[in-house]
Formats: structure tokens, sequence, C-alpha cells
């Protein structure tokens, strides 16, 4: 497993996958672009440490574009 994803435990959801997989391809900040994010959220998502109680929004922006 990515070290990067180790804080979601042994099985990080799709979403975060599919975003790790395209940080992988290209970079954070390319990522962040193609999803219409920042790049500080997308290492906070990576990282397990978003501040916002729900991740349904950056679910939904990863499934639409990535998924």
């Amino acid at each position: 497993m990515n070290a990067e994803l180790a804080a979601w435990g042994a099985e990080p959801p799709l979403f975060v996958r599919l975003l790790a997989a395209e940080v992988a391809a290209s970079n954070k900040t390319k990522a962040s672009q193609r999803i219409g994010m920042s790049r500080s959220a997308v290492s906070l998502i990576l990282a397990n440490r978003y501040a916002s109680p729900s991740t349904a929004g950056v679910e939904r922006r990863v499934m639409e574009t990535l998924g």
C-alpha cells in the first residue's frame, strides 16, 4: 500500500484510491486542479486529516472526474 494512504487503514475508500492513483500519475497540484480543489485539500484527504466532518463533497468531485 502507498505509505501516504496508511492513515486510511487496510482498505481506503475507492475515491481515496482513485485520487492517490491520479497523484501518482501526475502530482498533487495537477490532481487538485483536475478535481477542482486545492492542493492542500488533496494532501489532507490522502493523509486522512481533512478537517470537515464529511468527505462527501470531495468524494463526489473525485468520482465525477476520475471514477
